[in-house]
């Protein structure tokens, strides 16, 4: 930028000892690195507590003189004093072209093989071939690449499989993939009251066991009282495999007249005339054991009960069903729950003799501020009572303030303008604190106080800015 006065240029943010900068210096110009600025300042603060402010304090043509006001109040100077302007820079230009051929006959302007660049001042592209550099770009076509056609396994040994791998040159390649271990069995090798316990034998000749808690099954059903006499009840009692024991009675109706002891070759009678028993075997029924309708047998083996429920010439029916008994605890089964589990989850509940600040959990706690260390809700920050969020200051950023929002005004001396800016909630006995631009800041033009108003701040300045200014940020105080 050569163009530029040095106050021109973009302010640095920061200085690092790797920083260069441009100075000034009877009349010469030199270059400053950061190492030197910051040892300076390091230098100049020495014994002064720090910066309090650096401040423009007055200008004499290019140059400007500043005051810095340290922590203990000693101030000291220094002056910059912008460069020359220099000398106006040449607009330089770059156009490109293409080209089918080379040597260039016809240049075009859509992409092609060549292409050509030039860089120049002519503003518009040339049209001599010799004031481009041609470069070819588009080199020629490559060889066909090869494809994969086809991967198929070609053999299988074990757990690896051989892949073949054709490609579209007629070439092949193989890999091999070795699988995991499948599963060849899995047998019960093992039973124990409720649990069973299974082995999974994998093909790699390796095994696995795991263990099934089944659902209570019925290990007797006998005759405990009663002897089937017709219009008298017998009680049967029900042994289930986990030691429970369950009653229920039957009625015997009348006998019937005759000696019918089969009807469609079932039996119907014992040898006694009695109701054939419960039949209890260590199987599960199949087609062929014999039975009649309404038949209960029970498999001990497994802790299944069956009914008889048809028959057909010597075909026999059977239906089963095992008691499922969960393992965890449910909202929404409705079959039983193993004892264990509801033990362990009472187990897990609070006692009602357990306190919360020194209250029985018997009954319902209702807890005070006193209990928990809280502050009550009747006392107050600012006068606002705690059961409502405390403001204690409102903040406003980016405030844009138009050049026709200036009016004349004679509150304080010298600032003769005045801007209302609308700022909602703050009230007149909220403390602003404008914080100006650090251009605006510093320019001198506006009043460094504010005053606040219902719904407003209040901004002052000694003229009416050229344009519209933007303040980074207000902050009322409650």
């Amino acid at each position: 930028m050569a163009d530029k006065q040095i106050s021109a240029l973009p302010e640095a943010t920061e200085i690092t000892t790797s920083d260069l900068f441009v100075a000034q210096q009877n009349n010469q110009a030199k270059k400053v690195t950061g190492q030197t600025l910051v040892g300076a300042l390091a230098e100049a603060l020495d014994g002064h507590g720090g910066i309090s402010s650096v401040v423009l304090t007055s200008t004499v043509g290019r140059a400007k003189t500043y005051t810095i006001t340290y922590a203990d109040e000693s101030e000291s100077y220094f002056t910059v004093e912008d460069g020359e302007q220099g000398l106006q820079g040449l607009q330089t230009y770059v156009h490109i072209r293409y080209s089918a051929t080379y040597p260039v006959t016809n240049m075009l302007t859509q992409p092609n093989k060549y292409i050509g660049v030039y860089t120049g001042t002519l503003s518009t592209a040339p049209s001599n071939t010799a004031q481009y550099t041609w470069y070819e770009w588009k080199g020629a076509t490559g060889d066909t690449g090869v494809s994969i056609t086809s991967i198929t396994k070609t053999s299988s040994s074990g757990n690896t499989d051989t892949y073949t791998i054709s490609f579209s040159n007629n070439t092949t390649q193989t890999f091999t993939v070795t699988n995991g271990a499948n599963i060849s069995s899995i047998s019960k090798t093992g039973s124990s009251g409720l649990i069973d316990t299974y082995t999974v034998s994998l093909t790699n000749g390796t095994s696995t066991s795991f263990n099934v808690i089944n659902g209570k099954g019925i290990a007797s059903i006998e005759l405990t009282s009663g002897n089937h006499s017709a219009g008298t009840s017998d009680t049967y009692l029900i042994t289930f495999n986990d030691g429970d024991t369950f009653s229920f009675p039957v009625y015997n109706g009348a006998n019937g007249e005759g000696a019918v002891s089969t009807v469609s070759g079932i039996p119907v009678v014992g040898d006694a005339g009695d109701v054939p028993a419960l039949v209890i075997q260590s199987s599960a029924p199949t087609t062929s054991t014999t039975g009649y309708v309404n038949q209960l047998l029970f498999d001990t083996t497994g802790g299944v009960l069956y009914v008889c429920t048809a028959i057909s010439g010597n075909t026999y029916t059977w239906r089963g069903a095992a008691v499922t008994v969960d393992s965890s605890m449910s909202s929404s089964s409705t079959n039983p729950v193993q004892n264990k589990v509801i033990y362990t989850a009472l187990t897990g509940k609070v006692g009602t003799s357990t306190t919360v600040n020194g209250k029985a959990l018997s009954s319902n706690i209702t807890l005070a501020a006193s209990d928990v260390g809280a502050v009550p809700i009747t006392r107050t920050v600012n006068g606002s009572a705690l059961s409502n969020d405390i403001v204690t200051r409102l903040i406003f950023t980016n405030v844009s303030i138009a050049a026709n929002a200036w009016a004349s005004d004679s509150t304080y001396a010298d600032y003769d303008y005045k801007a209302v800016i609308s700022t909602a909630n703050v009230t007149a006995s909220m403390l602003p604190e404008v914080v100006f631009d650090p251009d605006d800041a510093s320019s001198g033009n506006f009043a460094p106080v504010a005053v606040s108003g219902s719904g407003s701040v209040t901004i002052y300045a000694k003229e009416v800015p050229s344009a519209a200014i933007t303040i980074p940020s207000i902050i009322c105080f409650v």
